[in-house]
């Protein structure tokens, strides 16, 4: 070891590219390393910056008291939202009374469906209590019963939502629609 020690101190000696080539590689590194710790303090400042811009932020808002009143607000919003859905006791009951309800509006307006799909309930995510039936129908209707179709299935007692209509202008009119009844389940 104490030769291979001694042999490398006479080949550092005897050779000065070796001693610049060194030097050199340590101020490189010296050099990184104080770029990236320049960088990792800049990106501190910014992060402590970030940091008390939000901070004034939640200050303001907590500073505001109409909060308060907002909330009370949305309850009632809220409440009265809730208050024009129409009841179940569980999602079968409503599921079967969405196919009655569609089966006597097409009846009633005399258009042909080919497929009528109501699937399976979902919750509607913000209310837990609050359900979604999606329905599907495709037939073919008259063109002047198309408004009549529309108006009675946003006329009826549930909320709903049209996710697509589509017409074909056809010699039969076929349609597809795609349909989200809403129902509130009653508590246990």
């Amino acid at each position: 070891m104490k030769a291979q020690l001694q042999s490398i101190h006479a080949q550092w000696q005897a050779n000065q590219r070796l001693r610049l080539g060194v030097w050199a590689i340590i101020a490189a590194i010296l050099l990184l390393l104080l770029l990236n710790l320049r960088d990792f303090r800049e990106k501190q400042e910014q992060l402590l910056a970030n940091v008390i811009e939000k901070n004034m932020q939640t200050k303001t808002v907590a500073a505001d008291r109409q909060w308060l009143q907002r909330r009370d607000q949305f309850a009632d919003l809220r409440t009265q939202a809730l208050a024009t859905l129409p009841k179940a006791k569980t999602v079968g009951l409503a599921q079967a009374d969405i196919r009655v309800l569609v089966n006597s509006i097409l009846q009633e307006e005399k258009i042909t469906v080919e497929i009528i799909n109501i699937g399976t309930p979902q919750p509607a995510p913000p209310l837990p209590e609050c359900y979604s039936v999606p329905v599907a129908l495709h037939g073919t209707i008259p063109l002047h019963q198309l408004f009549s179709l529309l108006y009675r299935l946003e006329s009826a007692k549930y909320t709903v939502f049209i996710d697509s209509f589509v017409l074909r202008p056809n010699e039969r009119q076929s349609f597809s629609l795609e349909c989200q009844f809403f129902v509130l389940l009653d508590a246990p």
